[in-house]
């Protein structure tokens, strides 16, 4: 249905959505999720996913095996166009890495020919792109990238089409940032006119109408957001009474004479 092969970068779709990675079978309910997800997803979340689909060891960055093997990952069957941009984009964003290096570099080391020749040398293998430097190089190579925004176009296309899930993407901003301005201010919601409200009653398929439903999908996230945080916090005591107690049985106080 997604028109796309499987790789790297589509294996790990599952498992960002909460199922077993290695799922065999999909129920109509987890579909919807996986659509859901990946249909609203931002371009700086879209790049977040990619990016720890090829971080395999978790550090956080890039070394220039995983940005070669991110870089493979980008070509897919119907991205053949894309390939020499995709290796241009590459070697651009590891020669301004090394650039970066080889300013620290000049601070640190001797300026002996020996050593500027062994940094040469390495600079392609001691490469580090972190999600700052994807997030610029998308930006800088859009052709490039277009098959990582490739694959949301298919997952929209394969469910309600393209201008339903944009639709659906503008509302979530909305929500977003009303969430924000609550966490702001205590959870304060923005006013709205009693007009406004009269109008949203009234016509439900109005802007009015859109601009409460954004109001009320707000309090329900900032209300779920605040739940995970407690949750989280509860989890940390939790663990630092359980480190607390083991100290204590394995370092007992002496006893007063």
């Amino acid at each position: 249905m997604l028109h796309e092969q499987p790789r790297q970068l589509t294996k790990g779709l599952f498992k960002e959505v909460g199922l077993a990675r290695d799922i065999k079978r999909l129920h109509f309910d987890d579909f919807v999720l996986c659509v859901v997800t990946v249909a609203t997803w931002s371009k700086s979340e879209l790049l977040h996913y990619a990016f720890k689909q090829f971080d395999v060891d978790d550090s956080g960055v890039m070394d220039s095996r995983e940005l070669r093997a991110f870089c493979e990952g980008l070509k897919n069957d119907s991205s053949f166009y894309f390939a020499k941009n995709v290796n241009i984009a590459r070697e651009k964003i590891a020669a301004r890495d090394r650039k970066h290096q080889n300013q620290e570099s000049t601070r640190q080391l001797h300026k002996s020919l020996l050593g500027q020749i062994q940094m040469d040398n390495s600079a392609e293998e001691n490469t580090i792109v972190d999600l700052e430097d994807l997030v610029k190089g998308s930006t800088e190579f859009q052709v490039a990238f277009y098959p990582l925004m490739q694959l949301q176009q298919n997952v929209r296309a394969c469910a309600l089409g393209e201008h339903f899930w944009a639709r659906v993407t503008v509302r979530r901003q909305q929500v977003e940032v009303i969430v924000k301005y609550m966490g702001h201010r205590g959870g304060k919601l923005p006013s709205i006119s009693f007009l406004t409200r009269i109008v949203a009653y009234m016509l439900p398929f109005s802007q009015a109408h859109a601009k409460v439903l954004v109001h009320k999908l707000a309090v329900l996230k900032y209300a779920e957001e605040r739940r995970k945080r407690q949750e989280e916090a509860n989890a940390r005591a939790e663990a630092k009474a359980q480190r607390l107690a083991q100290e204590s049985k394995a370092y007992p106080e002496p006893l007063q004479p």
